[in-house]
């Protein structure tokens, strides 16, 4: 069932004919057709979520500016993720350049294509992030389970909101990897950072039955909670396992499994996302637990 609120926190779109270094498509091409405007308007109108955040899928500067202008008009976006550097010489530039562009919520570093991901804690890049977070720019990390520990160093250096893609990217049968189990749970002990619950079918070449799926998320709700733990689909990427819907279904049972309150559906669907991507405020409205 569709609501008028809930924002899928992690979607995202690309022009297979502007040649954007996206990894995903080294191995599977066929996710062209699926990544375009009309294929998310498709998704968020035949889904529960009526708006999404738009993130970045390439490391370069040229993809995030076709994101910003691509989707200036859709109303469907609460807001964009771009790309940025920190290590680069105009990193500062390139920053306030993010800053100045309203739809921007938030910057994503790409932890998992980077050899050392230890430099962005010299002195030029923390500026360049502690510039960016002063100004409500959300910092999102797409790092690997062996990157844990270092984005629990990043968050410890950052002031600013800091959200970890698909908890993690934990691997098939997480429930028996120790390592991923307790470094997302050292993470989850720096109170800004929060996680997206996305990501957890794509390890598997088919839909996994629920109950290993709930242990997953049980799992993750016990380390963040409601406030700190947003839904999302991870349209299109989702789809090599199985249709968004299938594992919106899914997430929709957890959800009424565990008897979620008002308030703690509404920050599940909606204003987890809303708060810590604030600047996404201008789009969407907190939203109250009497409407849910």
């Amino acid at each position: 069932m569709r609501n008028a609120n809930a924002i899928d926190a992690h979607v995202h779109i690309w022009d297979a004919q502007r040649r954007d270094d996206i990894l995903i498509c080294d191995a599977h091409p066929e996710l062209n057709d699926r990544a375009t405007s009309d294929a998310l308007s498709a998704h968020l109108t035949g889904s529960r979520f009526s708006r999404a955040i738009l993130v970045q899928s390439a490391p370069d500067n040229a993809h995030s500016d076709w994101l910003i202008e691509h989707t200036a008009r859709l109303s469907t976006i609460a807001g964009v993720v771009a790309w940025i550097d920190p290590t680069a010489n105009d990193a500062l530039d390139r920053a306030e350049c993010l800053i100045a562009q309203p739809r921007v919520c938030g910057v994503r570093l790409m932890l998992n294509r980077m050899t050392t991901p230890a430099q962005l804690l010299a002195v030029r890049p923390m500026a360049v992030l502690s510039l960016l977070a002063k100004n409500d720019v959300t910092i999102e990390l797409l790092a690997l389970s062996a990157q844990l520990d270092f984005a629990y160093d990043l968050a410890g250096a950052i002031s600013g909101k800091i959200v970890v893609d698909h908890c993690g990217l934990p691997p098939q049968n997480a429930m028996a990897d120790q390592i991923w189990r307790d470094r997302l749970q050292k993470l989850a002990t720096r109170p800004n950072v929060a996680t997206k619950l996305s990501g957890l079918i794509e390890p598997y070449a088919m839909m996994p039955p629920d109950h290993t799926l709930f242990a997953v998320m049980d799992f993750v709700l016990a380390q963040f909670g409601t406030d700190r733990l947003m839904a999302a689909s991870n349209f299109p990427v989702v789809q090599l396992t199985a249709p968004e819907q299938t594992w919106e279904a899914s997430l929709a049972s957890w959800v009424q499994a565990h008897g979620f309150s008002p308030p703690e559906q509404a920050s599940l669907w909606h204003n987890c996302a809303a708060t810590w991507y604030p600047r996404t405020k201008q789009n969407v409205k907190l939203e109250s637990p009497e409407n849910d």
